[in-house]
């Protein structure tokens, strides 16, 4: 059985957390949950020193971010100390989208969009007040992967506000908060790769799309006016920029040595 503790911030800042837990039988291991499916949550071993009475982790947190410490194993090592993480730009997808909106919330059938923005900054009103879900297609051309040393991380920069990721017709997770950041790499495959990203944002545009003077159809309704025809709209849809990174092997594991228990 393992031992699990929750840990939680609400700093929206980077920040390594340094944490004593009462545990010194086992070594530890983060599971970071950043997606909506468990399935999908990434688990990663952490820098530990075993003393007496508990166990000294070392955790790297971004903003907002909650992880789980689990113990599990035996440790044999009463120290480990992991080799920093290395990040490289594989590249940036440039190429133009395909986006596909609701046309019974307002928005146009199809649209492409040369270089990516948010909604707000079309001269499209039914782009502009758009709220709903918008299907953006592209594709990228990998040259060469290798699973079992790096790792491939497919950034979609600025987003809102919620992103469902599919690659190559597979669907590898959703992504509701900064950084909307997924691996990739199980689902990308050497040479052509289809991209698919479904953005989901809130209803604050629709509804101030429907105050405006010019609007010729109300698309929602609210017994109570939340909005004004002069609020500031949210920012919203895939606004990037879409990125691939490579990281190399999650640590570097040369001076661990655990017994499964």
């Amino acid at each position: 059985m393992a031992d699990n503790y929750l840990e939680k911030r609400r700093e929206t800042y980077e920040k390594k957390k340094e944490l004593w837990l009462k545990n010194k039988r086992r070594f530890p291991v983060h599971r970071t949950k950043k997606t909506e499916r468990a399935e999908t949550a990434q688990i990663e071993d952490v820098s530990y020193d075993i003393s007496a009475d508990e166990t000294h982790v070392v955790l790297p947190l971004i903003e907002n971010d909650a992880v789980f410490v689990v113990f599990k194993g035996e440790a044999e090592s009463p120290k480990v100390t992991l080799a920093k993480q290395k990040e490289s730009l594989l590249c940036t997808i440039n190429t133009p989208w395909t986006v596909a909106f609701d046309e019974e919330w307002g928005g146009p059938k199809e649209a492409v969009f040369p270089e990516l923005i948010s909604y707000t900054e079309s001269a499209d009103n039914g782009i502009k007040y758009y709220s709903g879900t918008a299907c953006y297609t592209n594709h990228v051309t990998i040259d060469r992967i290798n699973p079992q040393q790096k790792r491939l991380l497919l950034d979609l920069g600025a987003v809102g506000c919620i992103a469902e990721v599919t690659v190559n017709g597979k669907q590898v997770g959703t992504l509701w908060k900064t950084p909307y950041i997924i691996d990739v790499t199980d689902a990308l495959r050497k040479g052509r790769n289809e991209l698919e990203i479904r953005v989901t944002n809130q209803w604050a545009n629709r509804i101030i799309g429907d105050q405006q003077p010019d609007c010729k159809k109300q698309y929602t309704y609210t017994p109570v006016k939340f909005y004004k025809a002069d609020d500031a709209l949210l920012p919203a849809g895939l606004m990037g920029p879409v990125r691939i990174w490579v990281k190399e092997t999650e640590y570097s594991q040369t001076n661990i040595n655990h017994k499964s228990k």
